[in-house]
């Protein structure tokens, strides 16, 4: 089973790409989440942002978990 994570950063992405049971997206916190990024059941927010979370959410139909840094 993989794992869709939608993650803050490049680098946070590139950091866990390489585990075969996570497919990393990626969304900084502003603009619109990608097509395939809306598929991720887990979400780590960009620390301290100030963002629209609940359009976020909107956006996120599999989410099943938040994972705040």
């Amino acid at each position: 089973m993989t794992l869709e994570v939608l993650l803050p950063s490049d680098g946070a992405a590139q950091r866990l790409a390489e585990h075969p049971d996570l497919r990393c997206h990626v969304y900084t916190g502003t603009g619109e989440v990608t097509d395939e990024g809306r598929n991720s059941t887990v979400w780590v927010p960009p620390f301290l942002a100030s963002l629209d979370v609940a359009g976020v959410l909107a956006q996120l139909p599999r989410l099943e978990v938040i994972q705040l840094l």
